[in-house]
C-alpha cells in the first residue's frame, strides 16, 4: 500500500500527537521503513524535543495566579466597553414599516 503524499504540516501534526491514530500509524511506517525518509525522521524527533522543552519551561506558569492588579484591569476595562455599548442608541432589527391607509406591508420574501 502506498501511503499518500506528505506535507510539513502533517509532520508538524504527527509530531505534536495531533492526528487520528490510523494517519499517525501511516506515517510512522513511512518515516521508520526507508532510510531515504532519515531526514524527515530526525526533524519529527527534533520537534518532539523541542515540544517537551518547551513545555518543561513554560507549563508551571500555567499554575500561577494572576497578579490581583492585571485582573482589576480588565475588569475595568469591562465595565468601560459595558458602558460605551448601553451609552448608545438601540439599533433597531428591521426598519420600521411604513402603514398607510390600513395596506398590507410588501412581504420580504
Amino acid at each position: 500500500m502506498k501511503t499518500p503524499a506528505i506535507s510539513e504540516e502533517e509532520l508538524h501534526a504527527y509530531a505534536d500527537g495531533q492526528l487520528p491514530a490510523s494517519r499517525a500509524g501511516e506515517i510512522a511506517a513511512w518515516l521508520e521503513q526507508d532510510p531515504a525518509h532519515a531526514a524527515e525522521l530526525q526533524q519529527v524527533r527534533a520537534w518532539r524535543a523541542q515540544n517537551r522543552a518547551l513545555h518543561a519551561h513554560y507549563d508551571p506558569v500555567l499554575e500561577e495566579a494572576l497578579p490581583p492588579a492585571w485582573l482589576l484591569r480588565c475588569w475595568q476595562a469591562a465595565k468601560n466597553i459595558a458602558a460605551v455599548i448601553r451609552a448608545q442608541p438601540p439599533m433597531p432589527l428591521m426598519p420600521p414599516i411604513a402603514r398607510s391607509g390600513g395596506a398590507t406591508p410588501p412581504c420580504c420574501c
